[in-house]
Formats: C-alpha cells, sequence, structure tokens
C-alpha cells in the first residue's frame, strides 16, 4: 500500500489519511486521527540536502496498537528533481526489509514507502531527540568514542549480510553488483 501512495514534499500535505495509509503496512490496525507539524525542514522553506524533515505529533485513533510514540519525524523527498532517486528507494528497502530484523541502534521505523514515477518517498520515524541524541554537521568534532560506537554498529549489519544469499541475483535485497549496474545520471 505504502508504494502506491503519492508522498508528499511539503509539510501541510502530511494529513491523518496519509500517515495512516503509510503506517499501516508496518503497524496493522493504526489510526492516526490528528496531526499536528512541530518543525518542517523541507525544500523551498529550510535548506535541505538530500531530504526534507518535518517532525509531527499524533493522536492515535481507537484500537491502535499501544506504545507507539505520538512524536514522529517523516523524512520525505526534496521534490525538486529525480537524481535522488536510487538513495531514496534504498532507504526505503533499508528499513522496510533490513531494519526489522537488526539488532542494533537505529531509529525505529513506523513505515516507508516510495513511488517510482515520482522518485518522491516517505520514512516515519521515531524522534530520536527524545533519546538524546544529536546531529552534528561535517564541522562538528566527534569524539573517539562515538567514532568507536559508530563503527562497532556498522561492524554488526556488516557482518549480518556479509556473503548472504539475499544480496546475489534473484535474492531480495540488491547488492554490490546490482548497485555496481544501476544507471546514474551524468552530472
Amino acid at each position: 500500500m505504502a508504494s502506491q501512495l503519492a508522498h508528499p514534499t511539503k509539510a501541510d500535505d502530511i494529513t491523518p489519511a496519509y500517515l495512516t495509509a503509510l503506517m499501516a503496512q508496518a503497524v496493522p490496525g493504526v489510526t492516526i486521527e490528528q496531526v499536528h507539524t512541530l518543525e518542517a525542514m523541507t525544500y523551498g522553506q529550510q535548506f535541505v540536502s538530500t531530504a526534507g524533515r518535518v517532525v509531527v505529533d499524533v493522536i492515535y485513533g481507537p484500537g491502535s496498537p499501544a506504545g507507539l510514540p505520538t512524536r514522529l519525524v517523516i523524512k520525505v523527498a526534496r521534490g525538486v528533481d529525480k537524481i535522488l532517486a536510487p538513495f531514496y528507494k534504498n532507504e526505503v528497502n533499508f528499513y522496510n526489509l533490513v531494519r526489522p530484523e537488526l539488532n542494533l541502534e537505529a531509529p525505529r521505523a513506523f513505515g516507508a514507502g516510495f513511488d517510482p514515477a515520482s522518485s518522491d518517498f516517505a520514512i516515519v520515524l521515531e524522534d530520536l531527540t527524545l533519546r538524546g541524541a544529536s546531529f552534528p554537521n561535517v564541522l562538528s568534532p566527534v569524539p573517539l568514542d562515538s567514532v568507536r560506537s559508530i563503527l562497532s554498529q556498522q561492524a554488526k549489519l556488516h557482518a549480518q549480510f556479509w556473503q548472504s544469499p539475499r544480496l546475489r541475483p534473484g535474492g531480495d535485497l540488491p547488492g554490490p553488483a546490482a548497485m555496481s549496474r544501476a544507471r546514474w545520471p551524468i552530472l
């Protein structure tokens, strides 16, 4: 269902009906009654590099599963070009196909979809700032312990999928060979 949606690129287009449809695959039985935008960093409103981000508070409908966060971050496409489409598709595939199997530090996802016709996507994530996460830029110093932690998580991810048949032709995950055959636009 999520892949058939027209994914918004602006905060105003993130409605309860849209979020319910997007989240339904990952969270069966969920309904969203209200969406309140807290922050929007989307193309045209603020500088965004590869994707926009909308932070929302939601109110779930009766019968929705317990324990869902009321604050969500929704990543959205820039909506101005198609050059990032392969990256959007890969990130959606990560959250839909790989993330549920991982036992490592990564954001919890509550729905993700990609529309190949428009190159738009959306990923509904937990708001990591509520767990004290920070997002430094390239000019921010990163402590050595943080680098060690990042490398440890990367090692766990790569070890789990090392020589996996899922990455071979015919597998459910595009492997390095498939990525190298991808047709990339010349800049």
